[in-house]
């Protein structure tokens, strides 16, 4: 709850599928290692939300990112962690969905 979030040592170690709706998080940090097992994320009505943690381009086993309504600036963020695991680390198998995407 509340406008930023700060993930901690320790994480979510067994997290498969991250669902986050409807939030008023505006900030939010953390690092690859808090989600090592993360295979899905989904954000969506995350209006105040504009980037997703660049931590998620250490996480290997994320196969999903899922946007709906979400800020345009969220989309890009996602699709940076995309390209940067494709360039990283060699993955290419990385999907993200968008719908009705807003630019503000």
């Amino acid at each position: 709850m509340g406008e930023e979030w700060e993930t901690s040592e320790g994480g979510f170690l067994r997290l498969k599928m991250l669902f986050i709706s409807g939030a008023i998080l505006k900030h939010w940090y953390s690092r690859g290692e808090h989600f090592p097992v993360l295979e899905r994320l989904s954000l969506h009505f995350c209006l105040f939300l504009e980037e997703i943690p660049t931590g998620f381009t250490d996480v290997l086993t994320l196969q999903f990112i899922e946007l709906n309504k979400c800020h345009s600036s969220l989309v890009e963020s996602a699709r940076k962690i995309q390209v940067e695991q494709a360039d990283m680390y060699g993955r290419d198998d990385l999907l993200i969905l968008d719908y009705n995407t807003w630019q503000q």
